[in-house]
C-alpha cells in the first residue's frame, strides 16, 4: 500500500509539473522555431531519421526529463523520447541521460528548447544537492524560497525536490509569513499573529525575527516556525539554546556553500537558500546523434558552409563507400549537397578560422606566462630552503595541493605528521602545510626554541569546530550526574580537534587518536574504563567500534544541543560508547549510491574509503583505511587494478597520476575537495620562507603553556599506544 501511495504521489507530481510546463513550452517553441527551422528544413532531407542521445558533460543531478520529453513530443508526436535515468539521479561526464529517435528536422528543431529546460532544472537540482550534502548528518533541512524566475516556480521548486531539498511556501497563499512590515501595520507581533490565525486557521504561520529580543516575543505565541533573519552564527546558537526545541527555527540570509555547514552546526532546523533558484548555473548537457546519423548531419553542414573543401568532401564521401554500401541514401545526399557550396560561407569560415587561431595563440601565451610564474615560485622556494638549510623543516599533509606538497620534507596523514613533528629536534623552524589543528599539534610537540609557522594561518577545520571546550565540559558534567565519570568514562578525541580539547583529555586520563590508530586507541581506552566519550567525529568512532565487534545498540549519538545528549538516564547507563554528533564534510559527501554506480558499471572495481565516511558507505566498500593505508594499498596493487577511492580529491588525483598502470578515480562524481587544505598555496609558502630569510616570523602558531602541557600528555599516550 505504501509503495502504491508513493507511486501515485509521483504521478501526481509529474502531472502538475507538465501542466505548469505546457504554456512555457508553447512560448519557448514559438520564440525559437517561429515559422520554422530554416536551416534544418533547407539542409536536411524530409525523410531523414536520426537517433540521438542526451549526454552529461559534467557531473550533476538530473531534473526535468518529463519536460524535455514533452518538448520533443510537442514538436512532432513521431519523436520517441526515452529517459535512461530518473529525475534526481546523479550523473558523471559521459553518462547517457536520455535517447531520442525520429524525424531529423523535428529533432533538431526541438533540441535547444528541450536542453534549455533540462539544463536549467538540472542546474538547480545539482546546486541543491551540493547544499544538502554539505549539511548531511546535521539534521538541518535545505529549503528554497520564492526567488524563482517568473512563470517557472512549479518547475524550479520541482528541481529543488529532485536535488534533495524541500519547498518553502509555494506563494503568498499557502502559508502565513509575518515580517516587520506586517508587525508595524498590526501594532504588535501578537496582534499580527492573532489576526492571521483568525483569518486562516488552517494555514501554518511563520514569524520573522531579527534579534533575540524579538525571538523571546515570538516563542510564547505558538507559531509553526520562526525565521532567524540575517543572524550571525553566535546569535543562531543563542537562539537555538533559547528556543530549546519549542518551535522549529529557520535560518535565512547570506547562506553560501562555504558557510552552510557552520549554520547547520548551530542546531537550526531549516536553512532557506534563495540562490538555489536565482543563481544556479545550468548543468552542461548536449545531444549527440549516433555515428552514421552524425556523419550525415556534419557532412551536410560542411557542404552548406565551406566551398573550398568541396573536393575534399567528395573524396571523403568516396572513401566512406563501405559505409554507403550499408546506407547509400546518406552518401548520395552528401554528394548532392557538396555541389551546392556557398563561396560567401566559405569566406566567413576562413575568417572564423583566422580568429580562432589568434585566440589559440593568445591562450598559449597566457599559459606560457603562468608556467614561467610557477617555475619562478618553485625555484625561489628551493633557493630559500637551501639557504635556510637544517634550520628549516616543512611538513605537508596528503590533502595539500601538488604545488605545495612537492616542497615538503615530510608528507603524511595526521598520525605520521605528529610523529615527524616529534622527531624534528634539530630544526629551528617547522613550517606546517595543513590546517590549524595540525599546526597546533606540531607546536605542542615542538622542542624548546622551535617555532611552528603556517602559510595559511586561517585554514581551519569544520570538523574540529563541531566540538568546543564549553560543550564538551557540559557533556562531561551531564554524564557526571548519571555516572562516576572519572572512573567510568574516558575521553578520547580525534586529532582533528582544538588544543584545549586535547588538553581536556590529558587532564582526565584520556588520549588522542587518528584515523590510522583509532582501533588500538579505542581498545586501550575501553581497557582503562568501561565507557568512552569519543569526539568530534561520529563516523570514525562508529566505524571503528563496529570493526571491533561493538554492537550499535551499545553506542549513543551525543547531541550537544540536547540535555544528556538527547537520551534517558537508563540509556546512558547501558551505553559503552558516546559518539559526538560531528562529521567531516569532505567525507560526508560520499554516499551509498556512489558505490552502487561503480558496481553496476565496473564489476571488478575495488572500492576503498576513509573511515570518516558514513557507516552505510563503509559497509558497502571493499575496505576502509586512513590516507596512509589507502596509499599503501594502491602502491601494493598489481597493474590493471581498478580503484574508486572515497577520500579528498588532491590525494586521489596524486595517486591517479602516480600510478598510470592502474585505473584510479574518485568514488563521488563530484570530486570532494577540502577547501581549507586548499587555502595553502605555493605563494603563501614562499611568503613565510621569505620572512624567515630576512629574520621575520610570519603566521606563528602558539599554544598556551598549560594547555600545551596537558595536551602533550594526551598525545604522548597516543604515541605510547601506537608508536
Amino acid at each position: 500500500m505504501k509503495a502504491d501511495t508513493l507511486q501515485l504521489d509521483a504521478l501526481q507530481a509529474e502531472a502538475a509539473l507538465l501542466a505548469a510546463a505546457a504554456p512555457l513550452i508553447e512560448l519557448a517553441l514559438a520564440e525559437d522555431i517561429g515559422p520554422g527551422d530554416v536551416t534544418s528544413d533547407s539542409v536536411l532531407p524530409g525523410d531523414l531519421i536520426l537517433d540521438g542521445r542526451i549526454i552529461a558533460k559534467k557531473a550533476g543531478v538530473i531534473a526535468g526529463l518529463p519536460v524535455a520529453g514533452a518538448v520533443f513530443r510537442r514538436v512532432d508526436p513521431a519523436l520517441r523520447f526515452t529517459a535512461r535515468l530518473p529525475d534526481g539521479a546523479r550523473v558523471r561526464p559521459g553518462d547517457v541521460v536520455a535517447e531520442v529517435s525520429g524525424p531529423a528536422r523535428a529533432m533538431l528543431a526541438a533540441e535547444r528548447t528541450a536542453l534549455n529546460f533540462l539544463q536549467r532544472l538540472s542546474g538547480i537540482a545539482t546546486l541543491t544537492r551540493a547544499f544538502v550534502d554539505a549539511v548531511a548528518g546535521s539534521g538541518a533541512t535545505i529549503l528554497d524560497t520564492r526567488k524563482t524566475h517568473p512563470g517557472y516556480r512549479v518547475l524550479e521548486k520541482y528541481a529543488v525536490r529532485m536535488g534533495g531539498g524541500q519547498n518553502h511556501r509555494m506563494g503568498l497563499y499557502d502559508m502565513v509569513m509575518i515580517k516587520d512590515n506586517h508587525i508595524d501595520a498590526a501594532g504588535s507581533l501578537s496582534a499580527a499573529v492573532e489576526r492571521a490565525r483568525a483569518a486562516h486557521p488552517d494555514l501554518p504561520i511563520e514569524v520573522e525575527v531579527r534579534s533575540l529580543d524579538e525571538l523571546r516575543q515570538a516563542l510564547p505565541l505558538g507559531v509553526d516556525r520562526i525565521l532567524l533573519d540575517n543572524m550571525d552564527l553566535e546569535q543562531m546558537r543563542a537562539a537555538v539554546e533559547l528556543t530549546a526545541g519549542q518551535t522549529p527555527l529557520e535560518a535565512s540570509g547570506g547562506v553560501t556553500l562555504e558557510n552552510v555547514a557552520a549554520i547547520a552546526a548551530t542546531g537550526v532546523d531549516y536553512i532557506s537558500v534563495g540562490a538555489l533558484t536565482h543563481s544556479a548555473p545550468a548543468l552542461d548537457l548536449s545531444m549527440e546523434a549516433d555515428r552514421l546519423s552524425h556523419i550525415a548531419y556534419r557532412l551536410s553542414q560542411i557542404a552548406h558552409r565551406s566551398s573550398h573543401i568541396a573536393h575534399r568532401t567528395l573524396r571523403i564521401a568516396y572513401r566512406l563507400s563501405h559505409i554507403a554500401h550499408r546506407s547509400s541514401h546518406v552518401t548520395r545526399r552528401h554528394l548532392h549537397l557538396a555541389r551546392r557550396l556557398s563561396p560567401v560561407a566559405s569566406r566567413r569560415l576562413q575568417l572564423a578560422i583566422r580568429d580562432t587561431r589568434g585566440a589559440i595563440r593568445d591562450t598559449r601565451g597566457a599559459i606560457r606566462k603562468a608556467r614561467y610564474a610557477i617555475r619562478d615560485t618553485r625555484g625561489t622556494i628551493r633557493d630559500l630552503r637551501a639557504a635556510l638549510g637544517n634550520q628549516l623543516v616543512i611538513l605537508g599533509h596528503h590533502y595539500q595541493r601538488d604545488e605545495v606538497i612537492e616542497h615538503a620534507d615530510f608528507r603524511g596523514d595526521s598520525l605520521q605528521l605528529a610523529r615527524d613533528a616529534a622527531r624534528c629536534r634539530d630544526a629551528r623552524y617547522i613550517v606546517f602545510c595543513g590546517v590549524h589543528f595540525m599546526a597546533e599539534t606540531a607546536a605542542i610537540l615542538a622542542q624548546p626554541g622551535q617555532t611552528v609557522l603556517m602559510p595559511a594561518v586561517d585554514a581551519g577545520c569544520p570538523l574540529a569546530e563541531k566540538a568546543d571546550l564549553p560543550l564538551v565540559e557540559q557533556a562531561w558534567a551531564q554524564l557526571g550526574e548519571v555516572l562516576d565519570v572519572e572512573r567510568e568514562v574516558l575521553p578520547l578525541t580525534y586529532v582533528n580537534s582544538a588544543a584545549d580539547l586535547k588538553a581536556f583529555c590529558g587532564r582526565h586520563g584520556g588520549a588522542v587518536c587518528t584515523s590510522s590508530n583509532a582501533r588500538p586507541l579505542l581498545a586501550w581506552a575501553l581497557a582503562q574504563r568501561p565507557r568512552v566519550l569519543f569526539f568530534p567525529d561520529q563516523h570514525l568512532g562508529r566505524n571503528t567500534a563496529r570493526a571491533m565487534g561493538i554492537p550499535l545498540d551499545e553506542m549513543l549519538l551525543w547531541d550537544p544541543r540536547l540535555p544528556y545528549g538527547g537520551h534517558s538516564v537508563e540509556a546512558l547507563r547501558r551505553a559503552r560508547l558516546f559518539l559526538w554528533k560531528g562529521w567531516c564534510y569532505v567525507h560526508q559527501r560520499f554516499r551509498p549510491e556512489h558505490v552502487t554506480w561503480w558496481r553496476e558499471r565496473v564489476p571488478d572495481i575495488r572500492i576503498i574509503v576513509h573511515p570518516e565516511c558514513p557507516m552505510e558507505v563503509v559497509d558497502l566498500a571493499d575496505e576502509s583505511g586512513s590516507t596512509a593505508a589507502i596509499i599503501r594499498r594502491v602502491e601494493a596493487a598489481p597493474p590493471g587494478t581498478r580503484w574508486a577511492i572515497g577520500t579528498e580529491w588532491n590525494l586521489v588525483n596524486r595517486l591517479k597520476n602516480g600510478h598510470p598502470e592502474q585505473f584510479i578515480d574518485s568514488l563521488s562524481p563530484e570530486p570532494s575537495i577540502c577547501q581549507n587544505m586548499a587555502m595553502t598555496t605555493a605563494e603563501k609558502l614562499l611568503r613565510v620562507l621569505k620572512g624567515l630569510a630576512r629574520g621575520e616570523l610570519i603566521n606563528v602558531v602558539t599554544v598556551p603553556p598549560q594547555v600545551a602541557g596537558e595536551a602533550r600528555l594526551a598525545l604522548e599516550r597516543m604515541l605510547e599506544v601506537s608508536p
